[in-house]
């Protein structure tokens, strides 16, 4: 990474496939970083989160999770409020 200042939201793709989730699980992982105090998705991160939808289509039992970081510049309020706008533009 160039620059440091960027945030970045880590998106989890636990793909359950066919047996039980203990025994057989697939996990993908993107992360997409977002400049300081910006919560819209760029046009590049929109690619990349279609691209791994239309890759995982087919699977029949499929997990997301959406975990949001934010530095510790604002206040814990403000990075709340940004964590979940920018978890929310994923969705």
């Amino acid at each position: 990474m160039k620059n440091f200042k960027y945030l970045s939201i880590l998106l989890t793709f636990a793909l359950l496939v066919n047996q039980a989730i203990s025994q057989n699980v697939h996990t993908d992982t993107l992360i997409i970083f977002y400049k300081i105090n910006e919560s819209d998705l760029s046009k590049e991160n929109i690619s990349k989160l279609d691209a791994l939808t239309i890759e995982n289509k087919d699977i029949k039992s499929l997990e997301i999770f959406v975990y949001g970081y934010a530095d510790y510049l604002g206040t814990d309020e403000y990075n709340q409020i940004l964590t979940e706008k920018r978890a929310q533009n994923v969705k």
